[in-house]
């Protein structure tokens, strides 16, 4: 890696994650933490036909107010936007300090992109999504994964005693984020890894399965089991399953601990152009320009809505209300069946298959986790963008 600076000053795995260096180092991560690259195969580049709209044709007026579309990009201090309708580009967006050709981390769109990997794995007969984690993973026997099953982990009902608490400095997640190499402090070189914090979580006393709860130990968890699964390493399995078939422009990567773990949670990044492509192999069924590569029944399952006891017995039932979360999916409620992945820091994939719209988001804002408000806006906001096209 070569050292990445903003004002005369590195920026490290210590400050990487803070205001402002966090816009650098978002576009430039290979330069800040230790990365496995996810090839796109270069003799299969394929490039998006443009069908541009002007900005003034996604501004609008309803009962909120005014919305203008380059100053909600610019007040949410968005890198890249991007929408697809129909397959083609119908409106990009940059910010100056980032092109088309800067990968940009994503955070937990990470897990949407890894549960996708799962379907594949499932289809190809190398993952049973109702057998216990251990039957993959051994290491996790006698842990608070030992009667956990494939599925408890891709819908997030997974029973720890944990906490998703973003802003902690000093507890359980800070710990966590350390075992990554993430934040906190320098990178620790005597720390035993992410692994080797994941059989540690405490187990909750609530049988697995009976609720929703956002905790991203399960995503590294499904990560692990498509290893071990499919005898591969994570960014290779992602490279020839996902990566090739889609024809992306650019490589992608994934970020790995000391030891080499991947980050299935959130270490994912790639270029806007490529995060948009994978929303229309989604919004196509799994497939791109005939070639199928995510199981069409594996997405059909995946966003068909269900009135899920689970999610309505999690605490953020309120965040969507009938909506839900599967196969690392969000799900909405409106009438379009829209279903989405979003990442801290503002990302997005949004997909309305019934207008043929996608819309991708990459940001660094300097809050990180979004509020409950925040979070149902750019639901909304999303769903309005897309009722444009008709």
């Amino acid at each position: 890696m070569k050292p990445l600076n903003h004002l005369g000053k590195a920026i490290t795995s210590a400050d990487w994650l803070d205001v402002p260096t966090n816009r650098i180092a978002f576009r430039k991560i290979e330069d800040v933490l230790p990365i496995a690259e996810i090839d796109n195969g270069l003799s299969s580049q394929k490039n998006f036909e443009q069908r541009l709209i002007p900005s003034e044709f996604l501004n609008f007026e309803d009962s909120t107010g005014v919305f203008n579309i380059e100053k909600f990009l610019e007040d949410s201090y968005t890198d890249g936007f991007l929408i697809l309708y129909s397959g083609k580009i119908a409106y990009e967006w940059y910010t100056p300090t980032q092109s088309s050709s800067d990968r940009h981390i994503v955070f937990s769109v990470t897990k949407s992109v890894v549960g996708s990997l799962v379907g594949v794995l499932i289809d190809q007969g190398k993952i049973d999504p109702s057998e216990f984690v251990p039957h993959y993973v051994p290491e996790l026997r006698r842990t608070a994964f030992d009667q956990v099953r494939v599925q408890h982990l891709l819908d997030m009902t997974v029973s720890l005693d944990f906490t998703e608490s973003y802003l902690d400095r000093s507890g359980a997640y800070a710990r966590y984020r350390r075992s990554v190499g993430w934040g906190g402090s320098e990178v620790d070189s005597t720390h035993s890894g992410m692994h080797a914090f994941l059989t540690e979580i405490p187990l909750k006393n609530q049988p697995h399965g009976s609720s929703f709860d956002y905790l991203s130990p399960n995503s590294d968890v499904l990560g692990w089991v498509c290893e071990r699964a499919a005898n591969g390493s994570l960014a290779a399995l992602l490279s020839s399953h996902i990566w090739q078939p889609l024809q992306a422009e650019s490589s992608a990567y994934i970020t790995v601990d000391r030891l080499g773990a991947p980050r299935a949670a959130g270490g994912f990044g790639c270029t806007l152009r490529d995060m948009a492509r994978f929303g229309e192999c989604m919004r196509n069924e799994g497939n791109i320009d005939g070639r199928q590569i995510i199981p069409a029944s594996w997405i059909e399952r995946t966003i068909q809505r269900t009135d899920s006891p689970t999610w309505k017995a999690g605490a953020m039932a309120d965040w969507i209300p009938g909506g839900g979360y599967k196969n690392q999916w969000w799900l909405t409620n409106n009438e379009n069946n829209a279903y989405f992945a979003a990442g801290i820091y503002g990302h997005w994939i949004y997909i309305d298959p019934t207008r043929g719209v996608v819309i991708v988001k990459q940001t660094s804002r300097p809050e990180g986790p979004a509020t409950k408000e925040m979070f149902q806006y750019e639901v909304g906001l999303y769903g309005k963008l897309a009722a444009r096209f008709r």
